[in-house]
């Protein structure tokens, strides 16, 4: 007969190629060794983006995190809570599961709350300051919800004498690309071969007729700041990519 005192954790887990289900046999189950520090993602917070987000984790041996799951999404996505929590949990520490006196694989299930508190709604409000666009930077500092998106675009100059140097590399252009979609400003961010007729000319003048999808921040159309690679390259008849 079993012994009470063990503790049979049975995971179902639906997948792809069907139903099946993982045993752990313990006489303790796993636990956290201290308190969650969550990190807010800021643009999350100034969204005011809140919720709990709870991962199907396996602590191994050594008390740290093995695979995770989601059980209960709130935002996904790359700098969403869900990736957050998840890398919450991958700096915690846990007191394993033992069984027999020793320390073995488990698995457990942890929320990870985020919850705009008096003290992160007064951080939120200082980030809405320094990221919400107010003209005096020009949009060089805004958190935006969408980036401007290409919707016209010209190839850009390849000068003969370069092509038969050989020269070939990428123009890094910072542009600055106004609440309509026009290119209004451009700075070269890293240069490839820089005066006249060379190749930093040629992409700046080749940006400048590129027309965009204005960036979106809280719905609305606003001018930002944007890192543009042109791509010179012998391979290619028009090297312009992003």
């Amino acid at each position: 007969m079993m012994n009470s005192r063990i503790i049979l954790f049975i995971v179902l887990i639906i997948s792809f190629t069907g139903l099946y289900a993982k045993f752990y046999m313990t006489d303790t189950a796993p636990e956290l060794a201290k308190p969650l520090m969550i990190e807010y993602p800021e643009l999350m917070l100034i969204q005011e983006i809140s919720g709990t987000v709870v991962l199907c984790v396996e602590v191994l041996p050594d008390g740290k995190a093995g695979e995770i799951s989601v059980m209960k999404s709130v935002n996904e996505g790359l700098g969403g809570l869900d990736q957050a929590a998840i890398d919450i949990i991958k700096k915690a520490e846990f007191i394993p599961a033992t069984y027999e006196g020793k320390n073995v694989v488990s698995e457990i299930n942890i929320p990870v709350n985020f919850e705009i508190t008096p003290e992160l709604e007064r951080m939120r409000q200082k980030l809405i300051k320094k990221y919400r666009p107010d003209g005096s930077d020009k949009g060089k500092n805004i958190i935006y919800d969408a980036p401007p998106e290409i919707i016209f675009h010209v190839a850009p100059r390849y000068p003969r004498f370069v092509q038969k140097k050989r020269i070939q590399g990428t123009v890094l252009l910072d542009v600055y690309v106004d609440e309509n979609g026009d290119v209004k400003e451009v700075e070269v961010k890293k240069s490839l071969l820089p005066g006249k007729d060379g190749l930093d000319e040629a992409a700046i003048e080749s940006i400048k007729k590129t027309k965009f999808k204005p960036a979106l921040c809280d719905k609305k159309p606003i001018g930002v700041w944007v890192t543009i690679p042109i791509v010179f390259t012998l391979d290619k008849p028009n090297p312009y990519r992003f």
